[in-house]
């Protein structure tokens, strides 16, 4: 597991505001997952108990009908 300091949380929009306790309490929890290229994270449908933070690269969504 690789926690990340606030640095990181302050910069995204989302966090900024919170104080520096929220923020040790998220840290807790955040994993770096680095994957491959056309790796799919998640399909339409599934359930997941997460939330993705891209941090570099670029991801595609798609909408299968």
């Amino acid at each position: 597991m690789i926690v990340y300091n606030k640095f990181m949380l302050e910069n995204i929009s989302i966090f900024a505001s919170m104080d520096a306790a929220d923020h040790a309490l998220i840290e807790q929890y955040m994993v770096k997952r680095v994957l491959p290229r056309h790796t799919i994270i998640l399909s339409e449908g599934d359930s997941s108990d997460s939330l993705y933070l891209i941090l570099d690269g670029k991801v595609k969504v798609f909408h299968q009908r």
